[in-house]
């Protein structure tokens, strides 16, 4: 009997989970005056932008009534929390998506396959955070109305000038409010959705590293969530970049200090070397005989042994003889290598 009780609890489980089917309604009023009775359910990937827009996200369509209600159902949505977006459209045309800010026409939600969330919004396009979620995840989609409230402009206080020269300015500053929103949130998805509002995420990170280091270390620690997964994969890409850069800067830096310390060393040992050799050129050539000095000058002129002979007067054999004795003093092989010697030699007028 106990076998067949856990059986059917088995069994009934299994068919919960085959079947489970979110359900996700609606009233909206006041949207026929600007959008058409149609309106889409979309499913974001983790891996995007989710101010992106486009065909490939929507899971299914279905109509307003007169009454402004609506009703999507269905299981093909993720077992784990995921984000979601209702859309408006001005067009019949189901093969047209847009965003519009102002008036609004969207509105983003966390649910998972086994949801059952309402929304209610007395005016869904004119007043962005003006709606109530009702039913699972209430309290997390509540955290996302309390985010579009918070980064509307008007809760900025900024002056004519700001807005008009500085639009860094509030770029700063709603990143300075989305950071702040982040640590109070205590869903890690919502953390997730709050960050898409970065203006620059990679710079934002470079400035305030060590927000989204204890951001991941403690808010998402132990967190397999895909949308999770994808937000550190996207930390650990920008970090691998910035820590590329900054080995170029130091490997550069560290050329240049080298180069700066190397190349006058460099220099003054080729001085010294250079020196040395034309001393002890120097030396070699002060052992030659005043008549040895002579053919070795005029060969560095270029002469041949006949020439040296009529210009010195004396026979060819005995330039050969002068020659050889040349070449065992300065110890070189032929006339080019005494040429080389004198070249290098520190003062040739002595010679």
């Amino acid at each position: 009997m106990l076998r067949a009780i856990l059986f059917f609890l088995c069994f009934y489980c299994s068919l919960q989970s085959v079947f489970a089917q979110y359900e996700i309604s609606g009233t909206l009023k006041n949207y026929d005056s600007i959008w058409k009775n149609k309106i889409h359910l979309s499913l974001i990937d983790p891996y995007e932008k989710f101010n992106y827009i486009h065909l490939g996200q929507i899971i299914s369509t279905t109509t307003i009534d007169k009454e402004g209600n609506f009703i999507f159902k269905g299981n093909i949505l993720p077992e784990s929390n995921s984000i979601i977006r209702l859309h408006l459209t001005d067009t019949e045309d189901t093969h047209t998506v847009f965003f519009s800010i102002k008036p609004k026409n969207y509105l983003l939600l966390i649910a998972n396959n086994h949801s059952k969330i309402h929304v209610s919004a007395p005016d869904f396009s004119l007043s962005p955070s003006d709606y109530e979620v009702s039913g699972d995840l209430n309290k997390i989609n509540d955290e996302i109305r309390e985010l579009e409230s918070s980064l509307s402009i008007d809760k900025f206080n900024y002056s004519k000038p700001d807005l008009m020269k500085n639009s860094s300015l509030i770029n700063e500053k709603r990143a300075d409010k989305i950071r702040e929103f982040c640590m109070s949130s205590d869903s890690p998805l919502v953390n997730i959705l709050v960050l898409q509002n970065i203006n620059d995420l990679e710079k934002d990170y470079l400035k305030n590293s060590s927000f989204y280091e204890t951001l991941i270390s403690e808010k998402f620690k132990n967190n397999n969530n895909p949308y999770i997964e994808a937000f550190k994969k996207q930390i650990g890409m920008i970090k691998y970049k910035n820590d590329l850069l900054n080995d170029d800067k130091s490997s550069a830096r560290v050329y240049i200090v080298v180069s700066i310390l190397i190349l006058p060393i460099a220099f003054f040992t080729w001085f010294v070397i250079r020196r040395k050799k034309g001393r002890k050129n120097s030396i070699s050539l002060n052992q030659l005989t005043k008549r040895e000095k002579e053919i070795v000058k005029l060969i560095n002129k270029g002469y041949q042994n006949k020439e040296i002979a009529s210009e010195l007067h004396i026979e060819v054999s005995t330039i050969k003889t002068h020659i050889s004795n040349i070449y065992k003093k300065l110890e070189v092989k032929n006339r080019g290598e005494i040429t080389q010697l004198m070249g290098t030699s520190t003062n040739l007028n002595e010679y």
